[in-house]
Formats: structure tokens, C-alpha cells, sequence
């Protein structure tokens, strides 16, 4: 048909472009009324052979209606082809589901990638502008539309309508600090809807100024419409950690909040503490206050806590009484709460901290972290630590009594509180036999207890001593002795450290991470030889259990005592020419002990041909190595042998130690 329809059409075209005149109009409409006989409808057919004397107007107006005809029915005819692609097979539901999963996976979702008000919603073109059955099923979901956001009043009024029923979340991160902050149209969501309230997200991040056409709004006016019942709200997340902070509850909350499980507020004020959202459904409780705050009191600390006694995780920050007797007796310890605590997190000075543990049990079921701030106050700081230590020793009796499985020593970052950084810290963590004996999978440390390296009260740096310290007081209070592993992570261990470590008898496994060998060289140098004429049985020795060796991110060279200091860990000489390979020593130092394992990863300064070395000078050995060969050496410099150095420069003396300890 269309052959004969377009042969037709060439010919006469063909007669006429031949002379170069144009079609007359009756060659035009016979073309067009052949054309509309064998390929249009019957109302395309009568409108294309509408002959002279019609009125133009009315012609046009009907040709108008039939082309929205025709477009009407080019897209029933579209969507009928979508209907038959195989992802519209599936029933409604499921493409529910599927929108659902794109919307929760959106770029831009989660707080810490949100700049400012808007929640992502890169997921509306993709579901709601391709066909229209998609777009049926997306205005029909309501749990899509229930992630409120606040890019603009209609927006946020569309949503809450879209939503109809269904839980809303309330998520609004302000980026202004001494701008605008919030916009008023959040308070539709928290007081019209607040029956409808899962979820509050709060947070003020930065410094801008948002163009909204209102008085600046601070997290405090927005709580202030926070008066209406909330009888689903399951989550409740408030920060303003750079700003002025905020009171809270404040006059929010009244009617309580009886489906919460998880509070948390940073840089707050607690206006009451009896006042506070709790209940028995709270498996989570963060809060972190304000500079200047006012503390609780231990009773009114304790009244809080036993109204949680679901709760699995506390975090409380610069939060802890200091109202308590100084030496009261340890039997006064208030009743037991939170049987069901999973994780408790302290940060705050030292006393505080001691307050806490003098007047409270921890629950056995704990893993703990304390984070100790160093005080700017006269007097000795290193002196409470061991009070803190004892008192935890007793606060924490079951866990502490079952034996201490491993230890680990490490140099912490610093520390972010109210948006700006605190001084660096070593970390002290411990796993105990308690929970092992539970059979509960420890994903980490049961304890870590973290103190500065700065004493504002001395000016000092406190490093080596005060891990020597530290570490003799665990000793002392807690039960060290079943220890079978210690690790190392980017610190300097003294010879004096590892005189502290050496009468662990039970001690299998040493890890060093980026930590320095040499004064476990010198301390393993000063044994006596574990053979038969030494008279020394492998009992008494030290190190008397010492099967592993792990060794990650190690120099292998001990550089010149005289280039460093003791004092501080800074490197004056030459890093490429100082030093002298160890691998010699340790190998003699290892002959002695029953190794049977030994890992290099990622060590620097150790070669292949060490590598082969100590698979020859130790038999029975597993010395394993990840053939990683990187030496900061551009002169290579002698391995040290024990017969021809006795000055051994892995060893301190009172003019310089090296830096690897």
C-alpha cells in the first residue's frame, strides 16, 4: 500500500517539477483524499476532504480537536507498550517496594552529606516522570512521601498531604550560625502533625544564611512547638554543637513520648532532668552538654536511669555529677540499675568520672569507654587516674575479678567535642575473660580507657612515664595474669614498659604496629639463656609463654641514640644514613625463646635476604612475610652483630635513647 501510495505521489510530483511549477490545489486534495483511503481513520478521512465553502475557522478549530484526538490516543497507545515491558509485569506492590529502596538510597540522605534544608529528593524524576503507571504507583505510596522535606513551604505542605497517614520523618540540617537557622515551615510538620511523628532529626552544622523570608529560628523555637502528643515518636536526634545550644526538654514533650528508643542531644542544656523524655522503651540515650551547663546531681542522675531499664547503649559527655561525698564507703554505692547495658561511653574530667564510678555498679554485661579530660587545675593529674582505676576495679567487680584476656597500648587521634578538637590521647584497651566466658563476640575492646598526653597543670607532655605508670596501676587493681596477648599501636615502648610485661607468664602474643622494636630487644637481651647449663628453668624466665611475634609497619633499623631525645620523640639526624639493621639481634634474642610463629607486614627496612636469614638461623619457625621491600635508606647501612656492638644501640643510656625505644 504505502509502494503504490508514494509511486503515486512521485509521478505527479515528477509531471510537475519538471516545468518548476507547484501543485495546483486540486492536484493537492486528490493527492491528500488518495492518501486518507488507504492509510487514515475515517474522521482524519472527512476532515482532509472537506471541499470549498466551509468556514476556515470552524475547518481549524475541528482540525485542532482531532489532532488532541490523535495525541490522546498516541499516548493510550504508549502506555499500553509500557504495560507489556517486563518490569510493569510486576504488581504494584513490589514497584512500591523498589521506589522505596531508591528514595532510601538517595546520594544525599544521610546528615553528613546534606547541605542544608533539602532532603534529597533525586529520586522523583526517576519514579514519578517516566510513565504514567509509574507515577499512579508513586502518588499512591505514601511511605515515599514520608521523608519531609523543607526546600520550600509547597514542597513540605505536598509532602505532608502526599503522605496522607503515615508516619513522617522530620529531618532538617541548618547550616547557619548566627543566620537565619531554621525555617518556620518546619513547625507545620512538628506541631499540626505531631501525631504522626516517627522520626526528628535536628542538627546545626556550619555557618550560612538561608534566603527565607522570616526572623532567625534557633533550635529552642523550634522545640517550643514540639507541644503536641507524640505517641509513635521512635527516634529523637538534636545537636548544635556550634551555635549558642539549646535547652531541652524545655516546654517540649508534655504528654511524653512513650514509643521512643533512641535519644540523642549534643551541645544541650537539661532544663529538668525529671522532665526528660524517658520511658521504658529506650534502648539509646546520647547526650553531650553545652559548655557551662549545669550537671545533675547523683540522685537526680540515678532517678534518670532507672526509668530506662531497656536501655542498651549510654553516652554521656561533660554530663557526670560532682556533687558526691569525696571518700565515702564503697558499700554506699546506690541500687543497680540498667541490668540490660550493652555499651556505656564517659567522657569528662577525671573526677567526675570517679564520682560516677564511687556512687554507681556497672552492669557486667558492659563494654566500656572512658575518655579522660586533663584538667586545668594545680596539683598532680596523674594522681586521680589510679583512684579512677581502683574505683573501677570495685564499680566493675565481676568483670574486672574474671582476668584480664589481652591489652592493648595505643596512641589515639584527637578528640572532637562541640565541634573543635582536644588533645591527643593514649588508649588502654582490654578484653576480659567474663564475656568471653559468656560466649559473646567481642567485636572490639570490653574496656578502653583514654587519657591526654598534655597535664595542663605541669605544661607536660606525658608519654613514657605515664604509660609505665598507668600500666603498673592496672597491675595492681585489676587481674593481669591470664593475659595472653599485648599489642602495641603506634607508640614508643620503653625497656621499662616491657619490664612491666615480662612477668606475665601466661603471655603468648605480641603485637607491634608502627611501634618501635628496640626495648623489647633490650629487655629480651638481658635473659639468661633458657638451655640446661643456665640453670633457669623456662618457668621462671621471662616472657616465659612467648610463641608469637606479629610485626606490622615496623623499621627494622635502630637509628643512632646521639640524633634523639628521650624526652620527646622528635628526629634530628639523618633518616636516610642513622642506624643499623636489627634483624641479627633479634634473631639471637628469639633463639632463646620458644617461638614458633613470627609475621612480617608492611615492615620497613626488611629484605628478602633477612627474610631467608631467619628461616635459616630458626628452625621449626614460621616466619612469615608478605614480601613487602621498602627502605628509607639511600646508603645502606651494616647490620649490627651482637659480638662486635656492645654498646648495642637499641638499648637507652643517660646520654640519648633512639626513638625505636
Amino acid at each position: 500500500m504505502f509502494g503504490n501510495m508514494f509511486s503515486s505521489y512521485k509521478s505527479i510530483r515528477a509531471s510537475s517539477g519538471a516545468t518548476g511549477l507547484s501543485l495546483s490545489s486540486k492536484q493537492t486534495h486528490d493527492i491528500l483524499s488518495y492518501l486518507s483511503r488507504n492509510m487514515w481513520s475515517n474522521s482524519t478521512q472527512r476532515l482532509l476532504r472537506a471541499q470549498d465553502g466551509i468556514n476556515t475557522q470552524t475547518h481549524r478549530t475541528r482540525l485542532e480537536e482531532r489532532l488532541l484526538e490523535l495525541e490522546a490516543e498516541a499516548r493510550a497507545i504508549k502506555y499500553y507498550q509500557n504495560t507489556l515491558a517486563p518490569i510493569n509485569c510486576l504488581p504494584p506492590e513490589i514497584i512500591s517496594i523498589i521506589f522505596l529502596i531508591v528514595a532510601e538510597r538517595a546520594p544525599n540522605r544521610f546528615p553528613s552529606y546534606r547541605q542544608g534544608p533539602s532532603v534529597d529528593m533525586s529520586w522523583l524524576p526517576c519514579t514519578t516522570q517516566v510513565c504514567r503507571r509509574w507515577r499512579e504507583i508513586a502518588l499512591s505510596c505514601p511511605a515515599l512521601w514520608s521523608h519531609i522535606s523543607f526546600a520550600t513551604p509547597e514542597l513540605t505542605q505536598l509532602m505532608l498531604l502526599r503522605s496522607k497517614n503515615t508516619p513522617i520523618s522530620v529531618t532538617f540540617v541548618a547550616l547557619s550560625w548566627g543566620g537565619k537557622g531554621y525555617p518556620r515551615h518546619i513547625f507545620d510538620a512538628l506541631s499540626w502533625q505531631s501525631h504522626r511523628l516517627k522520626s526528628i532529626e535536628l542538627l546545626n552544622r556550619g555557618n550560612a544564611t538561608f534566603d527565607y523570608d522570616t526572623e532567625t529560628i534557633y533550635l529552642d523555637d523550634v522545640l517550643s512547638n514540639c507541644s503536641g502528643p507524640m505517641p509513635i515518636l521512635e527516634s529523637l536526634r538534636l545537636s548544635d554543637q556550634q551555635g549558642r545550644g539549646f535547652k531541652f526538654p524545655g516546654r517540649s514533650f508534655p504528654d511524653g513520648t512513650p514509643a521512643l528508643k533512641y535519644l540523642e542531644a549534643h551541645g544541650c542544656e537539661i532544663s529538668s532532668w525529671q522532665a526528660l523524655p524517658l520511658g521504658t522503651s529506650l534502648t539509646t540515650l546520647h547526650l553531650e552538654a553545652h559548655p557551662g551547663a549545669v550537671r545533675p546531681s547523683i540522685a537526680e542522675l540515678h532517678s534518670c536511669l532507672d526509668r530506662v531499664p531497656s536501655l542498651l547503649s549510654l553516652h554521656l559527655t561533660s554530663f557526670l555529677p560532682v556533687d558526691f561525698q569525696d571518700n565515702p564507703r564503697l558499700s554506699d554505692r546506690l541500687p543497680q540499675v540498667l541490668p540490660h547495658l550493652e555499651e556505656m561511653r564517659l567522657v569528662d574530667y577525671v573526677r567526675p568520672i570517679s564520682n560516677l564510678l564511687r556512687a554507681f555498679y556497672i552492669p557486667p554485661s558492659t563494654s566500656l569507654e572512658i575518655v579522660c579530660d586533663s584538667e586545668d587545675v594545680d596539683g598532680d593529674f596523674l594522681g586521680p587516674i589510679e583512684d579512677l582505676i581502683r574505683l573501677l576495679s570495685s564499680a566493675w567487680d565481676r568483670v574486672v575479678q574474671s582476668g584480664c584476656r589481652s591489652i592493648g597500648i595505643h596512641q589515639g587521634g584527637f578528640e572532637r567535642r562541640m565541634g573543635y578538637l582536644y588533645s591527643q590521647s593514649v588508649s588502654y584497651d582490654m578484653c576480659f575473660n567474663h564475656h568471653h566466658d559468656e560466649g559473646r563476640v567481642q567485636g572490639g575492646q570490653d574496656l578502653r580507657i583514654k587519657f591526654p598526653l598534655v597535664d595542663h597543670s605541669q605544661g607536660l607532655i606525658l608519654y613514657s612515664d605515664s604509660i609505665d605508670t598507668v600500666l603498673s596501676w592496672f597491675m595492681r587493681w585489676f587481674d593481669l595474669s591470664p593475659v595472653r596477648s599485648f599489642t602495641g599501636d603506634g607508640i614508643v615502648l620503653w625497656h621499662t614498659t616491657w619490664n612491666i610485661l615480662r612477668d606475665l607468664a601466661q603471655l603468648a602474643e605480641v603485637h607491634l604496629k608502627s611501634t618501635p622494636i628496640g626495648g623489647l630487644l633490650k629487655v629480651l637481651a638481658d635473659q639468661p639463656p633458657s638451655d640446661s647449663d643456665s640453670g633457669v628453668s623456662q618457668e621462671s624466665r621471662s616472657f616465659a609463654g612467648f610463641t608469637s611475634l606479629y610485626l606490622e609497619g615496623v623499621d627494622f633499623r635502630i637509628r643512632n641514640p646521639v640524633t634523639t631525645n628521650r624526652c620527646d620523640s622528635f628526629y634530628v639526624g639523618d633518616r636516610s644514613r642513622d642506624g643499623a639493621f636489627v634483624v641479627t639481634p633479634l634473631v639471637d634474642r628469639l633463639r632463646h625463646y620458644p617461638v614458633a610463629k613470627i609475621s612480617i607486614e608492611r615492615c620497613y627496612n626488611f629484605e628478602r635476604k633477612h627474610w631467608a636469614m631467619m628461616q635459616e638461623q630458626l628452625p621449626g619457625v614460621d616466619v612469615i612475610w608478605d614480601g613487602h621491600e621498602h627502605s628509607f635508606a639511600s646508603k645502606e647501612p651494616e647490620e649490627v652483630s651482637v659480638e662486635e656492638d656492645e654498646s648495642e644501640p637499641w638499648s637507652d643510656s643517660d646520654e640519648g635513647f633512639n626513638t625505636l625505644g
